[in-house]
């Protein structure tokens, strides 16, 4: 059982059994990760216990927030309901670092969820995705940092005004 803070401070305790995998299963459908074609996939249930398909599910927890509230949804509804929130009301209170928190979560109780056999296999998995995942944004940052802004050759904003044409009726 993992545990994660919403915006509002309040505790979740994320335990994935068969029922709440079910449960998501039911629930949260997704559009799984283009095919290796390129082609869009169609909709389906996300199903986080099936072993041949957990590549794509952790695949999909990394890049579909909405899917991660819905799921965290699914998997929480009898503590919820115990609460007294409505749906609309947990996912009010999940962004940012919260959904992070949860999508770990979810993560480690994937992993846990296995059986001996499987479980190193799927930690293996979502440690080398989390790798990738870091050099994938390592990159990317520097890419960012790379680009210039059109009309310069640093990257840098022009120092003074002399750049800058004004506004306004031009004396032509």
């Amino acid at each position: 059982m993992r545990e994660f803070r919403d915006n509002e401070g309040r505790p979740w305790q994320v335990a994935l059994t068969v029922a709440s995998a079910a449960r998501v299963r039911d629930l949260v459908r997704v559009v799984p990760p283009r095919g290796e074609d390129g082609a869009v996939q169609p909709e389906k249930p996300l199903d986080l216990i099936d072993a041949a398909a957990v590549a794509e599910t952790f695949q999909v927890l990394r890049s579909n927030y909405a899917a991660i509230g819905e799921t965290l949804y699914a998997i929480l509804i009898p503590k919820i309901e115990s609460k007294g929130l409505t749906r609309e009301q947990f996912l009010d209170a999940l962004s940012g670092e919260s959904l992070d928190a949860g999508v770990r979560a979810i993560e480690e109780e994937i992993v846990d969820f296995f059986p001996p056999r499987l479980r190193g296999m799927v930690g293996r998995l979502l440690a080398k995705m989390r790798e990738l995942t870091e050099a994938v944004m390592t990159q990317v940052e520097a890419d960012v940092d790379a680009l210039s802004l059109p009309g310069t050759s640093s990257g840098s904003v022009p120092a003074s005004s002399e750049s800058t044409p004004e506004s306004g009726p031009s004396g032509n």
